[in-house]
């Protein structure tokens, strides 16, 4: 009897122990388009070089940053970039802008000595007002002279229609396009 008490008080600790399976991640990309843009093969000599797009610390890491109060952020605990918010960004700009006819490569396929096109992000992030926020700068420079050509600020701003990550990341890649189309016009 003693034997069938332990038993079962050890079966009882046992699953008292039992805990909830631990919550997995989502990955995010900005740039989910698996087709290569068609122009990008044609361009033997760009107008433009895409150079590494610059941010401040706080959005080059992985995880989703979302912008509680003035002065408070938040970054999520499972939500992830599945690659850095730098490369995801160069991708939606490169592939855009080449789309709409502008020869543009990124700054990691050539080393050619034409005009680059830099692009600083200071804000880039979901809000807790149900806004999605993407602000900065770009210029361009002649690479010889290292001489500023042209340049201007930016600042977009979308609202989201639901709640989630995955909503606000769409959102996100909006406001990417709408640079893309600033950048464009400004460019050609």
């Amino acid at each position: 009897m003693n034997k069938v008490f332990a038993l079962l008080l050890v079966t009882i600790l046992l699953a008292g122990c039992n805990s909830n399976p631990a919550k997995k991640s989502n990955y995010y990309l900005l740039n989910s388009s698996t087709a290569q843009s068609e122009s990008s093969q044609l361009i033997a000599q760009p107008d433009y070089v895409l150079e590494r797009i610059r941010m401040p610390d706080y959005l080059v890491q992985p995880n989703l940053v979302m912008q509680l109060s003035d002065h408070r952020l938040h970054y999520a605990g499972y939500d992830i970039w599945a690659e850095s918010l730098q490369a995801g960004v160069s991708k939606v700009l490169v592939s855009e802008l080449q789309n709409r006819g502008l020869k543009i490569h990124d700054h990691s396929e050539t080393d050619l000595e034409v005009n680059r096109l830099f692009v600083r992000i200071d804000h880039f992030y979901p809000t807790d007002n149900s806004e999605v926020i993407l602000s900065g700068k770009y210029w361009v420079e002649d690479p010889v002279n290292r001489k500023v050509l042209s340049g201007s600020q930016f600042s977009f701003q979308g609202k989201l229609e639901r709640d989630g990550y995955a909503h606000s990341v769409a959102k996100m890649r909006e406001l990417v396009s709408r640079l893309s189309k600033q950048l464009n016009s400004e460019l050609n």
